[in-house]
């Protein structure tokens, strides 16, 4: 038998009040980025900072303050004008900055008296870590001659900015850093130096190529080219036998890496091929533990 319920008993669903979201500046930043987007000159810029004071203090998620979205696309006009305007300026803002090579943006930074070592950013760079990992010369340049450190160490992984200009083979940038007396035989948070990470720079290079945007892709590896690079580090009197954390020289990271690039510029330049690291390993044996180590493997059995 079913119970019946009197209409007077029932009591409606209560609807729950949805909250409103916050209001946010972002429509306003975006509207000012797509605007320098857009090649505005300084004057259209200056006008629309003018009739939008709130632009001065605008922030949103995820860049913060309106001037490190323009930073963060390289717009430096328009991260000029908020500038001179008066701008809230996050502190990361030289680093951007020195990411997207914008020397006019760095030095008037500077000028207005910029730590030229700037704020660690998520990665733990400094601005000439930035620089030097995308190759801007003139902005390391620039940094350097304000008295940056020239080898401080990356707070998340310990890399120095020659390790990152290393890794990116940004040869010239490599230059210019040891030129700049850039300690060589830095090490990272696992006790690599620049030339441990030589092989992993001048490996062959994945590349993929697609047929149709966002499509399946096939992948070819590339030559990186000589290691041009390394031999700088050698001749500037890196260490080649190092040993990091782990007993590995740089000619172990060639032949776990099959970097017959690296392999190549370390035995001309007399790397011993029978080191033990902390497993034991010399870097022939590793060689002969995998077949996509077949070059380097022949190069090394040349040098038994």
């Amino acid at each position: 038998m079913v119970a019946s319920v009197s209409a007077s008993a029932w009591v409606p669903p209560l609807k729950l009040a949805v909250p409103e979201k916050p209001p946010t500046d972002e429509p306003l930043i975006e509207e000012y980025r797509d605007l320098a987007r857009k090649d505005a000159t300084k004057e259209q810029l200056e006008a629309f900072v003018a009739t939008h004071p709130k632009l001065l203090t605008a922030k949103a998620h995820p860049y913060g303050p309106a001037i490190s979205w323009v930073l963060e696309y390289a717009y430096e006009d328009a991260a000029f004008v908020l500038m001179e305007a008066g701008a809230v300026m996050d502190k990361g803002a030289l680093g951007l900055a020195a990411r997207g090579g914008l020397d006019k943006f760095v030095s008037a930074m500077i000028a207005k008296g910029a730590n030229p070592n700037g704020e660690p950013d998520g990665w733990g760079f400094t601005p000439l870590h930035a620089a030097a990992k995308y190759g801007h010369l003139s902005t390391m340049r620039i940094l350097l001659a304000a008295k940056a450190e020239v080898s401080p160490h990356a707070t998340n992984d310990g890399y120095t900015p020659l390790h990152e200009a290393l890794i990116a083979r940004k040869e010239e940038a490599v230059a210019l850093l040891i030129a700049a007396h850039a300690d060589i035989e830095a090490r990272d948070s696992h006790g690599r130096t620049p030339l441990h990470w030589g092989p992993f720079a001048y490996r062959r290079q994945e590349v993929h190529i697609y047929m149709d945007i966002g499509g399946p892709h096939e992948t070819e590896y590339v030559d990186a080219g000589p290691a041009k690079g390394m031999v700088m580090l050698l001749k500037a009197g890196a260490n080649i036998d190092v040993v990091d954390d782990e007993g590995n020289t740089p000619l172990h990271e060639a032949a776990l890496l099959g970097s017959v690039r690296g392999a190549e510029v370390l035995l001309a330049h007399g790397a011993k091929v029978n080191v033990k690291n902390k497993a034991g390993e010399t870097p022939l044996a590793i060689a002969r533990a995998s077949n996509h180590r077949r070059e380097v493997l022949k190069l090394l059995e040349r040098r038994r």
